[in-house]
């Protein structure tokens, strides 16, 4: 905001302070009004409405050329009726005008100077800031981070669960792909919308299968509560290849194996650079025997699925297929969420990938760091990492100890007393619809109160009298009888500071006594207990 208003001020100064041609050439005249032309394009850009601006512009403009042009835009103005400060008209008059006279004089025979003039008319829509005609907008892939293609036209990361994860990597929105907000948060959200299925996100993570494919749904789930089970140190990973592909897959972190492995299959997908080629010794536990087999050695990156967190790894080829291996069960992922703990391999819809690759001992810390792992019981343990934190340990005999928020105690109990008040509402509301009912449900409180109040209630002189539900064999540990006298006496302190709140208070309260609303407590030792005194105060209200 300085920076604009700072330039404004520059321009405002220079068309203040302009120079009236002294020598009225036609490369003067021509460079005049290029120039006033372009501070008035400038302060469009700005924002600022330059029309309104002219009756202080046009004088200053006009002062600057030379008399009979100042002549012949006031007669011009006055036979098409037409404002002397109408900026816009002024700048078009001057072009014409300056053209004409450029042009007369080459009719004329004049010396054409050296250098070319451009034409005023040219000038007349001159902008501020050069446009290039031709520069287009390069399109960006968020998935393979590259330009040159749309996010739907990525030919590196095809895979919808891998486009979906990178994106919540990258912090980026679900409906336009960009960084810095969410889809509810996004200002296309109104006109933007999936073609395929027409939902509110971005079409190149749609699952919405077209008419040549159909849609598979899977019923399968493990069970991972069973005892007696190990979790493995498992990871959810993105693998990035030389040529750019990137893949969403698992690894297995094991610390037993000397060398790290990754699955043939995955190297030739995406054409990882082969460091070496050699023989690979390989022994299995409780293996006698050994074996040899030639193998490639690749390097690739592993990312994680939460932060820019990358370590580079270098492994052998495999052909072999690892076990399929679950994810971390519900209460750890519960566990986890309500210790705002990223886990590496959560428990979502893409739990059940396959693990491709195993990070032996050569890279094991690399990947694993030296804070303290969070115990969830006597053999179960999240362990921190570069990619989140990894469930491994025993669920023999184990729980997670984890203590869910209580929303509701006694259902039972609060199902009958909601019961009761929609039953006694409903009566209240039936009263002259419908037969009474003989006998009324009544919990034991209530009966008691019906009871006190039929036995207390009497009419005399025309008036219902009730006496108040007192609680029975209640004995005060004191009368009040001191708070009471030292409030009184504070408010008799105050009241004698104003006339008039005082003449109204006594006034109130000797219509109390000759209404016979209140009355004076005689001395009585036998009830001296349950005698209890209260300070009484006026409460002052005005009306307006």
């Amino acid at each position: 905001m300085a920076i604009k208003t700072k330039y404004y001020r520059l321009i405002l100064y220079y068309l203040d302070n302009l120079t009236p041609i002294k020598d009225p050439s036609l490369s003067a005249l021509n460079e005049l009004y290029i120039d006033c032309n372009r501070r008035l394009q400038a302060l469009d850009a700005l924002g600022e409405k330059t029309q309104s601006y002219g009756r202080i512009l046009a004088p200053k403009i006009l002062r600057a050329f030379p008399h009979e042009i100042c002549r012949n835009w006031v007669v011009y103005a006055k036979r098409e009726n037409l404002a002397e400060s109408d900026i816009t008209k002024l700048m078009k008059f001057l072009s014409e005008d300056v053209e004409g006279t450029i042009t007369a004089n080459n009719i004329k025979g004049s010396l054409v100077p050296s250098y070319p003039i451009k034409s005023s008319l040219e000038n007349f829509n001159v902008h501020s800031r050069p446009i290039s005609k031709d520069k287009k907008i390069s399109p960006f892939c968020p998935f393979c981070e590259t330009f040159g293609h749309w996010p739907q036209q990525c030919n590196s990361v095809t895979d919808i669960d891998a486009r979906i994860q990178k994106l919540k990597a990258t912090n980026r929105c679900f409906l336009c792909t960009n960084r810095g907000h969410v889809q509810k948060n996004c200002f296309r959200k109104e006109k933007y919308c999936c073609s395929k299925c027409r939902k509110k996100h971005h079409v190149s993570i749609c699952k919405t299968p077209t008419n040549e494919q159909s849609a598979i749904t899977s019923t399968n789930k493990i069970d991972t509560s069973t005892y007696n089970f190990v979790h493995l140190q498992t990871a959810r990973v993105f693998i990035t290849g030389s040529n750019g592909i990137t893949k969403l897959t698992r690894c297995l972190l094991d610390g037993g194996s000397q060398s790290s492995f990754i699955s043939s299959d995955l190297v030739d997908t995406l054409n990882l650079p082969v460091i070496s080629t050699g023989p690979l010794d390989l022994q299995a536990f409780e293996s006698p025997t050994s074996f040899s087999h030639k193998r490639r050695q690749v390097q690739f990156q592993l990312s994680s699925i939460w932060d820019k967190s990358k370590v580079n790894v270098i492994a052998f080829e495999s052909s072999n297929r690892y076990a399929s291996h679950p994810s971390s069960p519900t209460d750890v992922s519960r566990f986890a969420k309500s210790k705002r703990m990223k886990l590496a391999d959560p428990d979502d819809s893409l739990s059940s990938l396959p693990i491709e690759i195993l990070i032996g001992a050569d890279f094991y810390w690399n990947v694993m760091h030296s804070d303290a792992p969070v115990k969830l019981s006597d053999s179960l343990a999240l362990v921190p990492s570069s990619f989140g934190w990894i469930l491994s340990g025993s669920r023999s005999h184990a729980t997670v100890s984890f203590n869910p928020t209580v929303h509701s105690i006694n259902v039972d109990t609060l199902t009958h007393e909601l019961d009761n008040m929609v039953r006694n509402f409903w009566n209240l509301e039936s009263i002259g619809i419908q037969p009474i009912q003989e006998k009324l449900r009544l919990s034991t409180h209530n009966a008691e109160l019906l009871t006190n109040f039929h036995q207390s209630f009497k009419i005399i002189d025309g008036r219902r009298v009730v006496h108040l539900p007192w609680k029975p064999e209640v004995k005060l540990t004191s009368s009040n009888y001191d708070t009471a006298i030292h409030r009184f006496n504070s408010w008799t302190r105050r009241i004698h500071a104003n006339t008039e709140l005082k003449q109204k208070y006594a006034k109130q309260m000797q219509d109390y006594i000759d209404k016979k609303q209140v009355e004076a407590v005689l001395k009585d030792t036998q009830n001296e207990v349950r005698l209890f005194y209260l300070p009484h105060h006026a409460v002052k209200k005005d009306y307006k």
